[in-house]
C-alpha cells in the first residue's frame, strides 16, 4: 500500500484524473493533462507500482498495436474515519472510493474529556485491521477550530474549549465537525459541477449544517460556519444545551420529532436509537398522531432551511442524518413549504444523501484521502 510522503504531485495530477474518468488509456490522459503520452504513460506504471492504479484490458486501435487502458485500484489505500457521537463512536476503513471494508461502533458513558477522547480513539483505531493506512480522520459535533486543535463548543457534548490530543497512533490525525465531514463524504462521492455550493443538513440528535462552495469547504474566518442549528427559529422559551432559547435544533433534531410524537400520543418516551423505526411504522399506519407530528416538523425543519436559503442562496440542499429515513415525504414537504416562502422561492435542488447515517464518519476518512490527492 502507498504511504502518502512517496506521491509526487505529478502522480497525484494522474491519480486524480484516474479517480475522476475511472478509466483510461496513456494518450486520453495525455490530452487531459497537456503532457506526452511517454511521461503519461511513465506515471501510470509507478501508480501501478505503488498499487494504486491496474491494468484495465485495452482499447480499441484503428490501426497498430491496441493501446492499454488504466483504472484506479480502489483498495491501493485505505482511510480510517472515526464519529464521535454523545452516545458512540463509530469507526469504518474505507478505500479510494469510500467503499467500506470494515467498520464498529462502541457505546460511551458519560463524560468526555480529551484524555479520554484521545484514549477512546486509540483503541478503537488500534482494534482495525487496516494495514498502513494514510491515516484517520475524527468528526466531531461541534465547532472544530483545527487551526487550534481545539474542539471550541460541543453543546451535545457539553464541552467547551478542549484540546484535541493526537491519540498516540503514529499516523496522520486530523479532526473536523461532523457536518463538514458528511458534506465531504457527499461531495467525494458525487461530484458536483464547478461553481456548485451544497449545503449538507445532517440531522440526528441536533442539527448541523456543512458549506461546499466550487469543492471546498467554506469554514469562516474562526471556523464556525454552518452553525445554523443554533440560529433562533422561535420565540419558545425551549432551552437548548448551548445555553439559549428557540434554536433551530431544538425544533428540527430527531430528538425534537420524538419529543412531539411521545407528546401527541401521550406515552412515556423510548430509547431514541428506536425512536425513527416506530415513528416511521406509525405513518406507514397512517397514525394520526405521527402525521400531525411530522407536519409540525417540516414547518419547524422549513423555517431553518430558510435562513440557510436566505444567507447561503446554495444550488442544493442535501438532508442526511437520522431523520433521513422519513424518505420522500420529507424532501416533499420542505420542498412545498420553501417554495411558499417569499425568500426562498423558488427553493434549490433539495435531495436525501445516499450515504445515510454513515456520511460522518464517511466524511471523516476523506480527510485523509484529500490529503492524499492534494
Amino acid at each position: 500500500m502507498a504511504r502518502l510522503t512517496e506521491l509526487t504531485p505529478a502522480q497525484v495530477s494522474v491519480l486524480t484524473l484516474l479517480r475522476r474518468e475511472r478509466i483510461l488509456t496513456a494518450a486520453q490522459a495525455a490530452r487531459h493533462l497537456a503532457l506526452s503520452v511517454p511521461t503519461v504513460t511513465a506515471r501510470m506504471r509507478s501508480l501501478m507500482d505503488a498499487g494504486l492504479a491496474r491494468a484495465a484490458g485495452f482499447a480499441r486501435s484503428s490501426g497498430g498495436r491496441r493501446p492499454l487502458r488504466y483504472a484506479l485500484e480502489p483498495r491501493g489505500a485505505l482511510a480510517v474515519g472515526v464519529a464521535v457521537w454523545p452516545d458512540r463512536i463509530e469507526l469504518v476503513t474505507a478505500d479510494l472510493d469510500l467503499t467500506p471494508v470494515s467498520s464498529s461502533s462502541r457505546t460511551l458513558r458519560g463524560r468526555m474529556s480529551a484524555a479520554r477522547l484521545a484514549a477512546t480513539i486509540r483503541e478503537v483505531v488500534s482494534s482495525a485491521a487496516a494495514a498502513e493506512p494514510l491515516g484517520v480522520g475524527v468528526s466531531l459535533p461541534g465547532v472544530v477550530d483545527a487551526r487550534r486543535a481545539v474542539l471550541t463548543v460541543a453543546p451535545n457534548l457539553f464541552i467547551r474549549e478542549m484540546p484535541l490530543s493526537e491519540p498516540g497512533l503514529r499516523l496522520p490525525t486530523m479532526f473536523e465537525n461532523e457536518a463538514n465531514a458528511a458534506a465531504l463524504a457527499e461531495t467525494w462521492c458525487h461530484p458536483r459541477p464547478d461553481g456548485t455550493t451544497v449545503v449538507f443538513v445532517s440531522v440526528s440528535q441536533g442539527v448541523g449544517v456543512g458549506i461546499v462552495m466550487d469543492g471546498r469547504l467554506y469554514r469562516g474566518a474562526r471556523w464556525r460556519a454552518g452553525e445554523f442549528g443554533h440560529v433562533a427559529v422561535s420565540g419558545g422559551r425551549r432551552r437548548c444545551t448551548c445555553g439559549r432559547t428557540g434554536c433551530w435544533e431544538q425544533y428540527a433534531s430527531q430528538t425534537a420529532l420524538m419529543r412531539r410524537f411521545h407528546a401527541a400520543v401521550r406515552r412515556r418516551p423510548r430509547p431514541e436509537r428506536r425512536f425513527l423505526a416506530h415513528f416511521l411504522e406509525a405513518l406507514r399506519l397512517g397514525s394520526p398522531a405521527a402525521l400531525e407530528s411530522l407536519e409540525w416538523y417540516l414547518d419547524h425543519f422549513s423555517l431553518g432551511l430558510q435562513n440557510v436559503v436566505s444567507c447561503l442562496d446554495p444550488d442544493e440542499i442535501v438532508i442526511g442524518g437520522a431523520v433521513a429515513a422519513i424518505g420522500e415525504r420529507l424532501v416533499a414537504g420542505l420542498r412545498q413549504r420553501l417554495d411558499a416562502a417569499p425568500l426562498a422561492s423558488p427553493s434549490p435542488r433539495i435531495c436525501l444523501s445516499q450515504l445515510g447515517p454513515n456520511a460522518p464518519v464517511l466524511g471523516a476518512a476523506v480527510l485523509q484521502l484529500h490529503r492524499l490527492f492534494g
